[in-house]
């Protein structure tokens, strides 16, 4: 049965990012210390789900910001178009 070695490293940030969500070593995070679960220092759960660090209450809010951005962004421009409209129809 084959085991899954753990990679951690002193400086997580220090690490560089090569794309796909995978990561290089670099001269800030360290050397590589690699261990399994037999010392109960690093693991892999099973059947474990990882919950969201997305703030829902704070994604919410934002989207109702945008939301409002866009409509007065829209009515803008429709307002826009009735003026040039309006324009237009007095220089006849």
């Amino acid at each position: 049965v084959g085991q899954v070695s753990i990679a951690r490293f002193t400086n997580n940030r220090g690490l560089e990012a090569v794309g796909n969500n995978n990561f290089q070593r670099t001269q800030e995070s360290g050397n590589a210390i690699y261990s399994t679960n037999n010392n109960n220092t690093a693991g892999v759960k099973g059947k474990a789900l990882e919950l969201s660090k997305a703030d829902l209450s704070e994604s919410l809010v934002n989207l109702m910001v945008f939301q409002r951005a866009f409509e007065a962004n829209a009515k803008s421009i429709t307002t826009s178009d009735e003026l040039l409209s309006t324009l237009i129809n007095l220089k006849r």
